[in-house]
């Protein structure tokens, strides 16, 4: 699946006066749009957020239509892929003044608005005033097909690209605007448009919603500002506006939705201002969206500054698949997954988080953050592609039949779990824990895992046994801060085993004091001992390696023998004969006991 990818333009503000610098600017633009489109590919639609004409004049909307028919012919993007919406430049402000100066004195609640969009006469009055706008919407873009608001204020088109059905929702956010700082905090949506628009979004089953209005949200009045924001941002991905030329990009989060709000820069303010457009490219294979940023350089004549803002697109399933339901999807799709396919779906829906790394001459089990720290390899590179199907995975999450799915998307899904089987006849031990893996997941069927940190255990053990004291060292400082206890005290106990390697005096007391925290918890265990009074005796410290040992030997008196080493070497060390009669006492008193 490749990326999607649109451009987004705004505020040319076209007008005869001005065509010279315009068609200097504007030329400039579009030989820019050719270029990168010759670098970067496929452009699927183009967003216009208004202000294509300079004073809502019949005649300039010739220049919009001479303008974007040079858009679709540079851009590749037939005229039925450019949506408009009208911006305040688009309003006739000398038509129907009575008429706007009441409503803007009455509307000054949501039941006013209510009512106001429900009386077609009134609010067909008032829309007089956008005329010539909507003329050239409905002529020159007449074969696009739109669903439009009850109130005939906004609209919805729906397109699909790369099998990934879109939902563009157009909101008309100047039909009480007269341009200027006089709208500010004035201008109405009206939630009844925003409602309306996004129940025709939400019958169209789009996996992707992109809103459009003129203006950003502030400029809204408050009592329509906040359910209007509010609705639009828990239900869309991205809202593009225009209107302050000053091309900016931010995250919001609701209960869960992510939007990304782009504000355009203004595609023809002056030739000499630094007049902008944007790139906007959805990966959601990699899960990111790039809002990509041109300027023009009056100086250079040419759209030649460029600014990269790229953030992660969060998915969330309409309509998640269960365990079962994908696992028997993946076992009935490649036949010889069957015995994996419980776990391979787990990963996918994150119910398992831990996936086989190679390591020396064997596999242990960790997390995808700890396998992108590894060197590249064939296993890593099948476990990344099979990975980034969970997005798409997500995307179509309720909307497309499994089957469908796997016969898109099952290539890395395949490739990733032949080799998995592969692996498992070299090494017994990899198919132990797949096998063990399997088998929790079959059980559990889409419950989450009971017994979560056995793995992370078995991870640790598995380095410690491989002797790859880099990748322990990061596994283990990662799990110090562990809920669970047992899995706490043994990612300490591994991180003072590998400071114990190093030959830095400053690792080897980070390991003494470590050993200090694990020996006095119940869970200590007679090595912890043994190894801190190892630890303390090369540090010279000797009483404190004595007082390890003999804790150590009250505390597991079945464990003496372990203690003879390190006994043995502080008695050498100090000449300490009491503390010798002490070891002999102690190995005397378990060998009668």
């Amino acid at each position: 699946m490749r990326p999607v990818t649109w451009l987004h333009m705004s505020d040319f503000h076209l007008h005869d006066s001005r065509a010279w610098a315009q068609d200097i600017v504007l030329s400039a633009m579009c030989a820019d749009i050719e270029r990168r489109r010759a670098d970067a590919g496929v452009i699927d639609f183009v967003l216009a957020t208004g202000d294509l004409a300079y004073a809502g004049k019949a005649d300039e909307y010739a220049l919009a239509a001479a303008f974007f028919e040079e858009v679709t012919r540079v851009a590749g993007v037939a005229r039925e892929r450019i949506f408009c919406i009208p911006g305040n430049h688009d309003v006739e402000r000398d038509r129907q003044r009575t008429c706007f100066s009441g409503a803007r004195y009455v509307l000054q609640s949501q039941n006013d608005i209510d009512s106001f969009l429900g009386s077609p006469e009134e609010l067909e009055t008032l829309l007089q005033r956008q005329a010539n706008f909507r003329r050239f919407q409905e002529t020159y873009f007449s074969r696009q097909e739109k669903k439009w608001t009850h109130d005939g204020l906004g609209y919805v088109s729906a397109i699909v690209v790369e099998d990934i059905s879109i939902a563009i929702v157009g909101i008309n956010t100047a039909w009480l605007s007269e341009g200027g700082s006089s709208d500010h905090g004035k201008l109405l949506a009206g939630e009844r448009q925003v409602i309306d628009a996004l129940s025709i979004a939400g019958e169209a089953d789009a996996n992707l919603v992109i809103a459009m209005g003129h203006h950003p949200f502030h400029l809204l009045n408050e009592f329509d500002r906040r359910p209007v924001q509010r609705r639009i941002e828990e239900v869309c991905h991205f809202y593009h506006c225009g209107h302050l030329h000053d091309p900016e990009s931010h995250h919001v989060v609701h209960s869960g939705t992510h939007c990304l709000t782009i504000a355009a820069g203004s595609s023809f303010e002056s030739r000499h201002a630094h007049n902008a457009y944007s790139i906007i490219s959805l990966d959601v294979m990699q899960a990111r969206q790039t809002v990509k940023t041109i300027q023009y350089k009056p100086t250079d004549g040419a759209f030649s500054y460029e600014n990269n803002k790229q953030s992660t697109f969060v998915i969330n399933a309409v309509r998640p698949y269960s365990l079962d339901e994908l696992a028997r999807a993946i076992a009935k799709f490649c036949t010889p997954l069957a015995s994996l396919a419980h776990y391979l779906s787990a990963l996918l829906i994150e119910a398992q988080a831990e996936m086989p790394i190679a390591v020396g001459n064997g596999h242990v089990f960790g997390t995808l953050d700890f396998l992108l720290g590894q060197a590249h390899g064939d296993l890593k590179a099948a476990t990344v592609a099979f990975m980034a199907i969970r997005n798409p995975l997500r995307l179509f999450g309720g909307q497309m039949i499994l089957d469908d799915f796997f016969a898109r998307y099952g290539a890395a899904v395949e490739r990733y779990g032949i080799l998995l089987n592969e692996l498992c006849t070299t090494d017994p031990g990899l198919r132990q824990k797949l096998g063990e893996r399997e088998a929790e997941m079959r059980v559990l069927a889409g419950v989450e895992p009971l017994q979560p940190f056995a793995h992370s255990l078995a991870l640790l053990q598995d380095l410690a046994t491989y002797q790859d004291w880099e990748s322990l060292r990061a596994q283990a400082e990662r799990l110090l801060d562990s809920p669970e206890r047992t899995v706490a005290i043994e990612a300490q106990r591994m991180l003072a085993l590998c400071l114990r390697q190093s030959t830095e005096a400053t690792e080897k007391f980070r390991a003494i004091e470590l050993y200090n925290e694990i020996t006095a918890d119940e869970l200590a265990a007679a090595a912890d001992f043994a190894a801190l009074a190892s630890l303390q005796a090369d540090a010279e410290d000797h009483e404190a390696a004595k007082k390890a040992v003999l804790t150590g030997m009250n505390r597991f008196p079945e464990a003496v023998e372990g203690f003879a080493a390190v006994g043995q070497k502080i008695v050498e060390a100090t000449g300490d004969r009491a503390f010798r009669d002490k070891l002999s006492a102690k190995r005397a008193e378990r060998r009668t006991a």
